[in-house]
């Protein structure tokens, strides 16, 4: 998955774990920016995060971004994910959008 600013993609998730009554949080960084989000639908071990087109306009196409996601269960993380880096795309000109 690539994501481009100026979009509203919703990216999709599947872990080998029942999250089913966990708190999941998503993050995203780049450079010195830091992002969480959280997922709209969590069904046993798939969740989904939808992000906003003012969410993906704080990126920057020129560098890739960090994500991990992370589980918590009564306020402690029970898991984490590696860290994956994420490209980030090129918008379309702006005299073509």
């Amino acid at each position: 998955m690539i994501i481009i600013p100026g979009t509203t993609p919703t990216i999709p998730f599947k872990t080998n774990v029942d999250l089913t009554g966990m708190e999941v949080i998503l993050t995203i960084a780049q450079r010195e920016k830091s992002f969480d989000f959280y997922p709209t639908v969590i069904n046993g071990n798939k969740f989904e995060v939808a992000l906003t087109q003012e969410d993906t306009l704080e990126f920057d196409h020129r560098y890739t971004a960090l994500m991990q996601y992370r589980a918590m269960q009564n306020g402690k993380t029970v898991i984490k994910s590696s860290i994956a880096i994420l490209p980030i795309g090129r918008a379309l000109s702006r005299k073509v959008m």
